[in-house]
């Protein structure tokens, strides 16, 4: 059985052949006003894993506070495999990159990380309006 061992935001991520490294991690975005464009490269990186060969397709969801959908990807099929058949955990990792993404409101931002037929992810993100200053 699949299932999504964890999901996060960051500034940067890199797979080199399976050592995931992950820099930078947030759940914050500070803003003056609304609409804001985020033109600054943020990533979603997300690792799937399972005791034993399997394959399956994955997508990715970002939700408003509002409900309504601001992106999804394409299915993505994927394989994990277990060649030594040894029973311990295998995994895939998963980066997605973003940039230049227009948020409309303020609010909590859902990114949802779906193993079609399986189980699902989310972590949010908080775009809060910049405090006053006194």
């Amino acid at each position: 059985m699949m299932k999504v061992n964890f999901l996060t935001l960051c500034d940067f991520a890199q797979d080199n052949q399976g050592k995931l490294s992950i820099m930078g991690t947030f759940n914050r975005i500070l803003a003056n006003t609304v609409p804001f464009t985020y033109t600054t490269p943020f990533y979603i990186v997300a690792r799937v894993v399972s005791k034993e060969s399997a394959c399956g397709k994955i997508k990715m969801t970002c939700i408003a506070p509002d409900g309504g959908t601001i992106s999804q990807s394409p299915e993505i099929a994927f394989s994990i495999q277990d060649q030594n058949n040894d029973g311990h955990e295998k995994y895939a990792n998963f980066i997605m990159g973003f940039q230049n993404t227009s948020f409309k409101q303020f609010g909590t931002y859902r990114f949802r990380f779906e193993i079609l037929d399986g189980e699902a992810a989310e972590t949010e993100l908080y775009l809060e309006k910049v405090p006053e200053s006194n």
